[in-house]
């Protein structure tokens, strides 16, 4: 944990890594927790069908790993205005790899979640 970065999406509570049946109506959310090596920093993003969410304020949430804790960015979603079917995933992107030379520090990708109606 002190050299690798590691990242769990849940969603409506549950760990997710393959595909979910959704409602038409309602709200999705999100859990992202990411964690690991102490002091990167990481901007992430979530996609749904390649295309970023944003919020009223900003399109990434940047978050700063820390020894024994977990950073968590929560979301909801609103179903009706997704389609059918639904890519999501979320990318974090490390900030400040260059602070540490030593270390390999790579872009974190979640699984593709399939969303389905």
């Amino acid at each position: 944990m002190d050299k690798k970065v590691y990242s769990d999406l849940y969603v409506d509570g549950s760990l997710r890594q393959d595909n979910l049946q959704i409602k038409k109506s309602g709200t999705l959310h999100l859990s992202f927790k990411l964690f690991g090596h102490p002091g990167i920093r990481y901007r992430s993003t979530i996609y749904i069908n390649h295309s970023a969410l944003s919020t009223k304020n900003a399109v990434s949430f940047e978050t700063k790993l820390t020894k024994g804790n977990i950073a968590i960015i929560e979301a909801d979603i609103d179903l009706e205005k997704l389609e059918n079917f639904n890519t999501l995933y979320i990318v974090s992107i490390p900030v400040n790899a260059n602070d540490f030379p030593d270390d390999v520090i790579i872009l974190d990708k979640t699984p593709s979640l399939l969303l389905y109606k």
